[in-house]
């Protein structure tokens, strides 16, 4: 505003007149410009967003195809859309789905309204055919009404959908009988199958769960942990098991999920499939082992008796405080020793160690004399048992002040 005032009217009208005259020379050369090389540059620029889009792009109109995007040769089997242009578009059209196309087209042309997702069968250059999922839009393309066509081949997700339609007939009763969740999911991570398991643990319709997302079914923190296993399953190729908390209709319950991928002929991998088990009580069961354990090991502590573990060859693997004090020994030593050091030879000629009563599942209790730190001997009674993971523990009690 400054440097304005302290400018002349002079100066000012000089800037104007500067100023119109650029208006009047963009004003010409726009009025000049050649609007069909605009339109052409607009179009291009157009096609070739269309060119890298993963999804199959058609443009066709009066029936003829005026363009193909690399997808869509990809598909069809072509090397180049020269194979393609000019051709009647029906010509890739399935008989089966000929007369919907014809009508899709027209409405689509009538409503100039983008159509709506719809399933069709089209077909390869050598006459395979193949599924789609398809939407059309009107446009408008080099001054004619025209329709663009967005379509994804969807054969191979369908095929394996179809195989499981068809075995449902006759493996229904068998997954719905087991007492675990089979579930199978699309690349998108979405349901499209399961069994009554599923459903009735998490309290939904089957027309509820097919179709969703996984994290549309599942509470958000357990679908984080579900996705996270889901992803590393498809970059790996390989399985994988993991446990996973989830809000049943019985409340939370803990399941062990084991992730597969489902591979076509190629090799490639098409879908996702999963099997829960309930494992809340095996887990609750393990829980309370361990506080029971933890209790049990408590009292075996504070034992006035000895009581010690062996392996299958009679080497110690534990030894509560009541055997070292009986022995003399102190628990390291006896973790290096074997049980069989604790006796004479005269001892263990006169009674042998009774390994074939205790692997017969026998309890042996006997009264034996040991050789404790000291070189001395007492007089103890033991009572063994051998365990089911094979190891052998014993109960010993020092019973000198009692030997007639």
């Amino acid at each position: 505003m400054e440097n304005f005032q302290k400018k002349s009217k002079e100066q000012l009208i000089k800037e104007i007149m500067s100023l119109k005259e650029r208006v009047l020379a963009l004003e010409s050369k726009l009025n000049n410009c050649d609007k069909k090389e605009l339109l052409n540059e607009i179009e291009e620029k157009y096609l070739n967003q269309l060119e890298d889009n993963p999804a199959a792009m058609v443009i066709h109109s009066d029936g003829k195809i005026l363009y193909t995007n690399r997808s869509t040769n990809k598909i069809i089997g072509v090397k180049d859309s020269n194979e393609l242009l000019g051709k009647e578009v029906l010509e890739f059209v399935h008989p089966d789905s000929k007369d919907h196309n014809i009508k899709r087209i027209e409405e689509l042309l009538k409503s100039q309204r983008p159509g709506e997702f719809s399933q069709e069968i089209f077909l390869k250059k050598d006459g395979t055919p193949f599924h789609v999922v398809v939407k059309g839009f009107p446009i408008e393309f080099k001054k004619k009404k025209a329709v663009l066509v967005e379509f994804w081949d969807i054969s191979k997700n369908k095929k394996i959908y179809d195989a499981l339609k068809e075995s449902k007939k006759h493996y229904k009763t068998l997954l719905d009988s087991i007492e675990a969740s089979v579930f199978m999911l699309d690349l998108d991570f979405k349901y499209i199958s399961g069994n009554r398991i599923l459903y009735d643990r998490l309290n939904m319709k089957e027309s509820e769960i097919l179709g969703k997302h996984v994290s549309k079914i599942l509470a958000e923190k357990t679908a984080e942990v579900f996705l996270k296993n889901a992803k590393k399953v498809i970059a790996d190729k390989n399985s994988i098991t993991f446990e996973l908390e989830v809000n049943t209709r019985t409340g939370k319950s803990v399941y062990r999920v084991k992730l597969s991928p489902v591979f076509d002929d190629d090799g490639n991998i098409t879908n996702v499939l999963g099997i829960s088990n309930d494992i809340t009580e095996q887990k609750n069961a393990i829980y309370e082992l361990f506080h029971e354990n933890e209790k049990f090991k408590y009292l075996i502590e504070q034992a006035d008796d000895a009581v010690f573990k062996g392996d299958s060859s009679g080497n110690f693997i534990y030894v509560n405080p009541a055997t070292e004090f009986i022995t003399g020994y102190t628990s390291e030593k006896l973790l290096t020793m074997n049980m069989s050091d604790l006796f004479s030879k005269d001892e263990l000629s006169n009674k042998p160690l009774k390994y074939d009563l205790l692997d017969e599942g026998r309890s042996v209790l006997m009264v034996r004399d040991i050789i404790i730190r000291d070189g001395s001997t007492i007089t103890v009674e033991m009572n063994s048992k051998k365990m089911l993971d094979g190891t052998y523990i014993c109960i010993m009690r020092d019973i000198s002040g009692r030997k007639m």
